[in-house]
């Protein structure tokens, strides 16, 4: 939640719409003297009223001030709170907070067909919150796998799983086509007395 924009990073950070501004307004970002400043740094107050202060490295081209101007138009819709903090809002249930339930609600309607009782069938088990939350990260792949990290703008070395550094570190792959996974699922089997095949991914594995 935008308070008084200390935590959040005027160009990183998706504060504004859905995408972050260095993406929205690529150029102009390319241009800032201050590509990693938090929001308080490129603003400030003046009679109890908001101001930006952007600056680049160059003058501006005519069409780059066009842009500009759009973009402080685009920031004129939200203003911040002087005196408040930015914090964290789980925006499936701002007023109780973050919840196993609300998470589960949040998931199962990302959830079509068969999936959606695969889900049902989950979370009706009595087993640990931690427990529940980390399946249902699985079947939605929201685990932080290098992959996912990436996919996020995370600077890595390298996407190779870190107990393989064979294959790209995918939740499929360190559940399920790994092959110290497949050991602990075939002993699994075995210890069961069940046989079965083992999919490439949470979902298909588990219809």
């Amino acid at each position: 939640m935008l308070g008084d924009g200390k935590l959040i990073r005027f160009w990183k950070d998706k504060w504004l719409g859905r995408e972050a501004l260095e993406v929205k307004y690529f150029r102009l970002f390319s241009i800032s003297n201050d590509k990693v400043a938090n929001l308080s740094q490129v603003s400030s107050w003046n009679n109890n009223q908001w101001f930006w202060k952007l600056e680049w490295r160059r003058s501006l081209f005519e069409w780059e001030e066009r842009e500009a101007n759009q973009l402080v138009n685009f920031l004129n819709e939200k203003s911040l709170a002087k005196d408040i903090g930015d914090h964290w809002v789980w925006k499936t249930n701002e007023n109780l907070g973050y919840t196993v339930n609300s998470t589960y609600k949040c998931l199962i309607t990302e959830v079509e067909g068969d999936f959606r009782s695969i889900y049902k069938f989950f979370w009706s088990l009595k087993a640990l919150p931690s427990f529940m939350t980390t399946v249902g990260r699985v079947l939605a792949d929201r685990l932080p796998t290098r992959v996912n990290l990436e996919k996020i703008g995370i600077v890595l070395d390298n996407i190779l799983c870190v107990m393989c550094g064979e294959e790209e570190e995918t939740g499929s792959h360190v559940f399920f086509l790994m092959q110290s996974s497949l050991k602990v699922w075939c002993f699994c089997c075995k210890w069961l007395g069940e046989k079965t095949v083992f999919y490439c991914n949470a979902k298909t594995h588990l219809l």
